[in-house]
């Protein structure tokens, strides 16, 4: 107990703490806008991405098939609902 009254006693030395230099927004914006601008301009492209496995190329061309065979899917609602109207 005497411990603790005698550390209440003495004056705890006054620490300076500085907060943290946050430079202007600005600043940075000017600093990163060349880096955005390049990364945004340069498409991200693999070495590999014209090259094509034969099992994939089996299925891009199946696929291919498939969908071009297929008849074109009804978007439109307002369509639909008229040709659901017609056949009644």
């Amino acid at each position: 107990m005497a411990y603790v009254q005698q550390t209440q006693s003495k004056e705890a030395p006054e620490i300076m703490v500085q907060p943290l230099h946050q430079g202007s927004k600005s600043l940075r914006k000017q600093i990163l806008e060349p880096r955005f601008s390049r990364e945004k301009s340069k498409a991200v492209t693999s070495p590999t991405d014209n090259l094509m496995s034969p099992c994939t190329a089996k299925l891009q061309a199946h696929k291919k098939k498939y969908y071009t065979k297929g008849k074109p899917v009804v978007t439109s609602l307002k369509q639909t609902l008229l040709e659901a109207r017609d056949d009644n």
